[in-house]
């Protein structure tokens, strides 16, 4: 995208502000709509007209503009911006379009360039060292964000004790924000999973983890969320017959036109409710992956904004 188009044709004096945002009658386009435009532009652009202006610079860096960016991102029901990562042999990542995946036969992956994948080359990574102790048994964690207060937490469940066949926890939480950890108890009936949260709704959720071979799948959907009574079968899932090395996970992901993509060992099946076929995603360009994971490209930076206000100058 060439940024000359927004300027006027005419040959502006010498002192006068080259900003294409500078003010109205420097700019051919409304500010309005030159934000609504930069707002659907993938990342790897927006880095790059980070360098057009300070005024480009500081609306692409602005807190408001990156939670538009990422609520357009993250809501397109095309699934446009949404890309799956593979994790193959170490330390090689590669990517595909998820929305590839759902709609096409034959998609292909493309190794994912990243800072860590040389050996080689002298990088410089920012982290945090979380310095609380950790007491008891370590049996599972999540990592969320809290939209209400504009924070990102670190949940880790320990193991406590067993009262009246009740299983009890200690959970710590960690905020971004505040720099501290807080500690709360929860009990609950059942068995206690042992593998990490994915959000949902705000809220960290995680699953038993099911090592049996499965040749039908019922799928469940929650009408209501949080109302136990409005969990809906909506359809039984019938694989191949078969299904040498198939161990079931949950859903990958559900299509805008109600096909389900599910993952099994290192391989994409799409399931179509209403006529019941099933067709393998085949992936070229990788032997085999053993992870995979859907993520968005944003502009978000999970820091304090002293510490981006830094990174920045």
């Amino acid at each position: 995208m060439d940024a000359s188009h927004l300027h006027p044709k005419h040959k502006k004096p010498a002192n006068e502000s080259h900003s294409p945002l500078a003010s109205k009658q420097d700019s051919v386009l409304p500010t309005e709509l030159i934000t609504d435009i930069l707002s659907r532009l993938p990342v790897k652009l927006l880095l790059q007209f980070k360098c057009v202006s300070k005024s480009w610079l500081d609306l692409i860096s602005s807190p408001e503009f990156i939670k538009a960016h990422l609520n357009i991102s993250a809501n397109d029901k095309g699934y446009t911006y949404h890309k799956v990562v593979l994790k193959v042999d170490q330390p090689d990542l590669k990517n595909c379009s998820l929305a590839s995946l759902l709609d096409d036969s034959v998609i292909e992956a493309f190794d994912l360039d990243y800072l860590m994948k040389n050996p080689h080359r002298a990088i410089w990574i920012k982290f945090k060292k979380l310095t609380e102790p950790r007491p008891g048994n370590y049996i599972m964690y999540g990592f969320e964000y809290d939209e209400l207060h504009d924070d990102y937490n670190v949940m880790d469940i320990f193991n406590n004790i067993s009262h009246n066949k009740l299983q009890c926890v200690k959970v710590k939480i960690y905020s971004l924000k505040s720099d501290s950890w807080r500690s709360i108890y929860e009990c609950w009936s059942g068995d206690l999973p042992t593998t990490w949260g994915t959000l949902v709704n705000e809220k960290l959720h995680w699953t038993l983890v099911d090592e049996e071979l499965h040749w039908t799948t019922d799928v469940w959907v929650m009408k209501e969320y949080g109302v136990k009574k409005s969990w809906t079968k909506m359809f039984t899932v019938n694989f191949p017959d078969n299904p040498v090395g198939y161990l079931f996970r949950p859903p990958f992901c559900m299509s805008n036109k109600g096909e389900i993509l599910f993952m099994f060992e290192s391989s994409f099946l799409v399931y179509n409710p209403n006529d019941d076929p099933i067709r393998n995603s085949k992936i070229t360009n990788y032997d085999a992956f053993y992870q995979a994971k859907i993520y968005i490209e944003s502009l978000v930076w999970p820091f304090l904004q002293k510490e981006l206000t830094i990174q920045q100058q």
